[in-house]
């Protein structure tokens, strides 16, 4: 296989009538982060925040013309869950699709 140049493969997709979607999992880790307080002259600030190991996995697909396809499940996402996702586009998008 070839590589080719990103807007010329979206160009190639679009003249064979395919929709791009570009596919990204991201995991948010939830716990604050202080940049900034205050406190009195002389006395260090203290931040009290419970520290727990929440987080939240999601995994989008963006297509060329603005639409959004996003999915955050209980746990973080596996290599299966990865895969899985591209194969439930078929059932929002229709014709022929190119995920990136």
């Amino acid at each position: 296989m070839v590589a080719r140049a990103p807007s010329r493969l979206g160009e190639e997709a679009a003249d064979e009538g395919r929709t791009v979607v570009w596919v990204d999992p991201s995991g948010f880790y939830l716990l604050p982060r202080a940049v900034r307080t205050w406190a009195p002259c002389g006395q260090t600030p203290l931040l009290r925040v419970p520290l727990t190991h929440d987080q939240l996995a999601a995994i989008s697909g963006i297509a060329r013309d603005g639409r959004l396809f996003m999915q955050t499940p209980e746990q973080a996402y596996r290599s299966p869950d990865v895969v899985r996702f591209p194969r439930v586009l078929p059932r929002k998008v229709r014709g022929k699709l190119l995920v990136i």
